[in-house]
């Protein structure tokens, strides 16, 4: 519940910066507004949006530029090259929610997820959300800085702002709900709800499940709701087989007992709707638990965590690097892994191969239990 909430503070903030909201400051103690950093790999590696411009246009001009429309944006020097980046989050699925809504507000730039290696305490401020400008001066103060907003910054409008008034609650959206946790297919976030809509409606004119999960002033759309996660993938690929839905990712979400109940009795009676095609734009398929395999194979891994998307995308980038991998769960971990071999030699000369090749320097060779047609 905790990452949940963590999610929906990061996504609508995102998206209230988009309506033009302007941020003073974030909570953010010895970090001034638009704080340049250089990349420690002993810092938190975290993500981040990047923004650049077609124009010819300095890192600190464009930075300028994105603070006074109210994003937190700061420059970032990641081994001499220097470019702009926006938030600090842990989750993937954050970044990847700010960075389509900033890609709707920032037409005449290009904004993608990238990277960041940023102090912890700067990764905790910004969870913390904006904050007025006397509260960051006080907070600055007692870190002992001299820099402060200037007297003519402009200030935040969220105490002058009229409450909002509430949205009414559709039958497809749930806000703050009870329920359990389960796994499902994100397939858009907006702050649009018809667009959120329009999503829904095509989706389920194809026979999948969808329905909206409000996000305080934006829309996540969602497709099943499964307790296992093999489950989800599969569903996943037969979204990316039989709509256009193609840039998705596995999420957690809190959903009413009765409306897993009701998918699961339709899914359990009905299966996957539409078929799987033998070539999928993306790599798939390519995820294994310790429990599923039969023998115990060598491979060479190179990332591990908590977030499954995260682990997707470390997947996705090897194998177009030309290194199949897949993810491999291991007491709720996800590792990335490539190659899969019965001797030891034949995974450290791989192993060797991606520290000459790519910039996997930490990729090391270690064991795993996986079908026996894939090991060589």
């Amino acid at each position: 519940m905790k990452r949940i909430a963590l999610r929906m503070l990061a996504l609508a903030l995102a998206l209230a910066l988009t309506a033009g909201l302007s941020v003073t400051a974030f909570a953010d103690p010895g970090f001034a507004p638009g704080q340049s950093y250089v990349r420690d790999d002993s810092q938190e590696k975290v993500f981040a949006v990047a923004v650049k411009s077609g124009a010819d246009e300095s890192p600190e001009a464009l930075r300028d530029r994105l603070l006074e429309a109210g994003y937190d944006a700061y420059v970032y020097d990641n081994n001499g090259a220097v470019g702009v980046l926006c938030g600090k989050y842990r989750d993937v699925a954050d970044a990847r929610a700010a960075k389509d809504a900033m890609s709707e507000a920032l037409e005449d730039l290009s904004v993608v997820t990238a990277r960041a290696w940023l102090p912890a305490e700067a990764v905790d401020a910004f969870e913390a959300g904006p904050q007025e400008a006397s509260a960051f001066e006080e907070k600055a103060a007692e870190a002992g800085t001299a820099e402060t907003p200037a007297d003519d910054a402009p200030k935040s409008p969220a105490a002058d702002a009229p409450a909002a008034t509430p949205k009414p609650r559709k039958a497809s959206s749930w806000q703050d709900t009870e329920g359990s946790s389960v796994y499902a297919v994100s397939l858009s976030a907006s702050k649009d709800l018809a667009y959120a809509e329009g999503i829904v409606a095509r989706m389920q004119e194809k026979g999948f499940d969808a329905y909206i999960l409000e996000n305080g002033s934006g829309y996540q759309v969602l497709s099943g709701k499964f307790h296992d996660i093999c489950d989800a993938l599969r569903y996943r690929d037969c979204i990316w087989s039989n709509t256009d839905r193609t840039d998705t990712y596995i999420a957690t979400v809190t959903v009413p007992e009765d409306e897993i109940a009701a998918f699961t009795e339709i899914y359990e009676r009905d299966g996957l709707p539409g078929k799987i095609k033998a070539d999928l734009e993306k790599p798939t398929g390519a995820f294994y638990r310790e429990t599923k395999g039969d023998t115990l194979a060598f491979t060479v891994q190179f990332s591990a965590g908590t977030s499954f998307s995260g682990a997707e995308r470390n997947r996705d980038n090897m194998s177009a690097a030309g290194y199949p991998a897949f993810v491999y769960e291991c007491s709720r971990i996800y590792e990335v892994m490539t190659g899969a071999f019965y001797n030891r030699e034949d995974a450290e000369a791989l192993c060797e191969q991606l520290h000459a090749n790519t910039a996997e320097s930490d990729a090391y060779v270690t064991r795993a239990w996986l079908p026996s047609g894939m090991v060589k």
